[in-house]
């Protein structure tokens, strides 16, 4: 029998994750289809309760239900649960348990791709959605102090009460003063909101300008659709280091891909299936 397995996320079209997830599956043998689901907000409790029939693995989650879609699953693991969002959601005979391999996926391209140790360092992280919530747990565990920015601020500052006894993560008004100290102060910057992703709303904007990125800072994007974002743009044009989305994308589908099947996946086989879908 076939099983099913895919992508949960309200836009969808611009996920490649269908694509390298197939080539493992099929890589490895696995009698598996992976499918893009979009899937508005009113729709989406239905949706997961059909991930509990036999022939389903699970699913992966993306913007905008990875901290909603905890409410409809019945067991969280600790990690995520402490994340507050999860990216991934497997069918264990019926019952639905949710996982965050964000932080993972995200730690894994700083060091492959930059080199980069956040022991001690500062970070500014832009949004705080699912995805910010799981680079911020991620960086404050190896050391980091974070700065969150966000254009709703209540959102920055719920990440932050949660750390408060840490005094490790703190918010800023991106339109106030304090926001051009964090960005003088960071070593990284992150972006976590959707701006610049194709499809999307903002897909042709930019978070930061060029004049607003220091030289000697690293920029990370984890849009990566494009491969070369409106963000990263202007990071090379401040004369930045640069990295986009690809790796994380491609780290964290390999950690859910082993939660659905107990099977490690080629990840260079995901890596080249991701860039064929980009055209790289």
């Amino acid at each position: 029998m076939q099983s099913k397995v895919g992508i949960l996320g309200d836009p969808i079209s611009h996920s490649i994750s269908p694509v390298f997830q197939q080539a493992a599956f099929n890589n490895l043998g696995i009698k598996a289809v992976y499918e893009p689901w979009l899937v508005p907000p009113d729709k989406l409790e239905k949706k997961i309760n059909e991930l509990r029939n036999d022939d389903c693995f699970g699913a992966n989650v993306t913007i905008p239900h990875k901290v909603k879609s905890i409410s409809y699953i019945d067991e969280v693991d600790h990690w995520a649960y402490k994340i507050g969002s999860i990216n991934t959601i497997v069918n264990r005979k019926g019952k639905l348990f949710g996982f965050n391999t964000d932080g993972f996926g995200f730690l894994k391209a700083l060091q492959r791709d930059a080199n980069y140790n956040p022991k001690e360092k500062n970070v500014l992280i832009i949004g705080a959605g699912g995805a910010a919530r799981a680079a911020v747990h991620a960086l404050v565990k190896e050391g980091a102090s974070v700065v969150v920015a966000n254009r709703t601020i209540e959102k920055a500052f719920d990440i932050a009460k949660e750390f408060e006894s840490e005094d490790s993560v703190h918010v800023v008004d991106r339109s106030g003063k304090y926001f051009q100290e964090a960005l003088d102060n960071a070593s990284l910057i992150v972006n976590c909101t959707p701006m610049g992703m194709m499809g999307g709303q903002f897909q042709n904007h930019s978070p930061l300008k060029a004049c607003q990125i220091r030289e000697n800072v690293l920029v990370y994007d984890m849009v990566y659709n494009p491969i070369n974002t409106p963000f990263l743009k202007e990071a090379k044009r401040s004369g930045a280091t640069t990295i986009s989305g690809l790796s994380m994308l491609v780290f964290q589908g390999s950690e859910s891909f082993k939660l659905w099947t107990g099977k490690t996946p080629s990840i260079p086989v995901m890596v080249e299936a991701a860039k064929g879908a980009l055209g790289l």
